[in-house]
């Protein structure tokens, strides 16, 4: 092989360096879901404890097999949505205690932003997508998991604005630093 075959671009090594960064965090998650459950006491600690270790297994099948690879990518976010949103639902409390669950929510903003880190769009917006559908099929199916007042979908529209605004200013940030990513490999 020639030796511009042999060389990984930039960009690609960045992704493999945090594409191990990922899958640790989302065992972090993982494990915080699971601790969040058994702490708060409000949801099924095996039903919750199981759907978590079903969304990090996944997120490491897809690493294992594809590496940094946009599988992988799509799937470490879909992942990370899920666990977040279990997270959020593990923040319930009964009527009239303290809730944690509108404070929870800033994790989805979090996580948004460390996702960003795959320098992919389409990682953003699936991660956005699996938001989306979660606040929307939730706030209808299981209100409690979603806000502690019940069902609003007033503010699944403001909170699906402010996602939208934050995928896309992390939208332009990714491809702005592909590029420079790729003028770099090509100087």
């Amino acid at each position: 092989m020639s030796e511009s075959a042999q060389m990984v671009s930039g960009l690609d090594s960045f992704r493999e360096r945090f594409s191990r960064i990922v899958i640790h965090f989302t065992w972090f998650n993982v494990f915080l879901v699971m601790g969040t459950a058994w702490w708060g006491g409000n949801v099924s600690l095996v039903a919750v404890s199981g759907a978590a270790l079903l969304l990090g297994a996944a997120a490491t099948g897809a690493w294992l097999k594809f590496g940094s690879g946009i599988e992988t990518r799509l799937a470490t976010s879909m992942s990370l949505a899920g666990l977040v949103a279990l997270f959020v639902a593990s923040l319930s409390a009964p009527a009239g205690q303290p809730s944690y669950q509108l404070d929870g929510h800033m994790y989805f903003f979090a996580v948004l932003a460390i996702l960003a880190s795959w320098v992919d769009w389409r990682a953003l917006v699936a991660y956005a997508a699996v938001v989306a559908v979660h606040h929307l099929a939730l706030n209808f199916i299981m209100p409690w998991a979603v806000f502690p007042e019940g069902a609003d979908f007033a503010r699944v529209v403001f909170h699906a604005t402010i996602v939208v605004a934050e995928v896309g200013a992390l939208w332009w940030m990714t491809d702005s630093l592909a590029k420079a990513f790729g003028a770099s490999d090509a100087a």
